[in-house]
């Protein structure tokens, strides 16, 4: 049985572990947003975005033969990659979470 010290002290690093994470992310976040071609960005990569955001997210598809499934949203995370770049797929990804 664990003692209240140790559990205490697991969820004090677990916190920390957490705000670190939370930290990474927004620095990254910062940098590609700097990084983003904005001359590239057109309505057809905003609509993307809107969909992916608003509606994509919350629709999976079962892989036959696999316990997994993937979304919607990560489809269109990786069409955005694969038209607008890594910093576009990086912002919407962030969106996305």
């Amino acid at each position: 049985m664990e003692s209240v010290a140790q559990v205490s002290d697991r969820q004090r690093i677990t916190k920390a572990y957490q705000w670190l994470m939370i930290a990474i992310g927004a620095l990254v976040f910062l940098a590609e947003g700097r990084r983003l071609p904005t001359d590239r960005i057109d309505l057809q990569f905003l609509l993307i975005a809107v969909f992916t955001v608003l509606i994509s997210s919350r629709v999976a598809v079962k892989i036959p033969r696999f316990n997994t499934s993937v979304t919607i949203s990560d489809t269109f995370i990786f069409l955005v990659l694969l038209v607008y770049g890594g910093e576009a797929a990086i912002l919407l990804a962030f969106a996305d979470g």
